[in-house]
């Protein structure tokens, strides 16, 4: 292995822990060494220390002194924190679509809500997540900031870890799709106090499903509600 393969193997190796903690093959809480991780990719130990020490910088893992490091996974704090963030950086974007889209972006959007509605109507999550995930970071790109863009795809990262957030009783593929939709139809029509709004219910909505997962199967007791007031 060359230097030049390192940043490579180290992406490679963020992206594999990513994977494993979200089909929970790495179980939250648990120690594991660096070597075991390096051993389950393929890879030696400087990628794989690389990779954890920037998951530890986005608060995935801690490192436990001469042990190796735990596993985290968001809280309903921290996840409120997450979706501030978000709401400060995607209501504004859409807003902005909204005013100054040009017709080769509307067309774009536009393709890519057909896909997003092929994938709910033939209730395909393994399509439609990632179509929803690419409409969010699309969204904030398009409006004129990648910084932007790539903190929502960061962000969208460490919630995903969580798993989607659909609730069968509550919150159907469909039911999700029908609130893109609502940003999508404001953004076509110019209207930029509709496309905010509808931005702002639907990331809300995500929130607090998460925030209510993460108290009823973490922490049972937590005021998601209080937590989420600030915002």
């Amino acid at each position: 292995m060359n230097d030049v393969d390192i940043p490579r193997l180290t992406r490679l190796v963020a992206q594999r822990v990513r994977a494993g903690i979200r089909d929970r093959t790495f179980v939250p809480g648990e120690i594991y060494s660096v070597q075991r991780i390096a051993d389950h990719v393929g890879v030696s130990r400087s990628p794989a220390r690389e990779a954890l020490l920037g998951l530890a910088s986005a608060g995935l893992v801690r490192f436990v002194r001469n042990r190796g490091f735990r596993i985290l996974l968001p809280d309903a704090r921290e996840i409120a924190e997450i979706f501030g963030v978000r709401l400060a950086l995607e209501v504004p974007a859409v807003r902005h679509l909204a005013r100054h889209a040009t017709s080769v972006q509307r067309e774009a959007l536009g393709e890519r809500m057909r896909a997003l509605e092929t994938a709910a109507s033939g209730a395909d999550p393994e399509r439609f997540w990632p179509e929803d995930r690419d409409l969010h970071t699309w969204l904030v790109d398009a409006a004129g900031n990648r910084r932007a863009a790539a903190v929502v795809a960061e962000l969208r990262e460490v919630t995903a870890l969580l798993g989607e957030p659909t609730v069968p009783a509550s919150r159907t593929l469909l039911d999700v799709d029908a609130e893109h939709k609502a940003i999508v139809s404001a953004i076509d029509a110019g209207d930029v106090d509709a496309a905010g709004a509808a931005a702002r219910v639907h990331l809300e909505r995500t929130a607090r499903l998460l925030m209510d997962q993460v108290a009823t199967g973490d922490a049972p007791g937590v005021d998601t509600a209080a937590l989420w007031g600030p915002f």
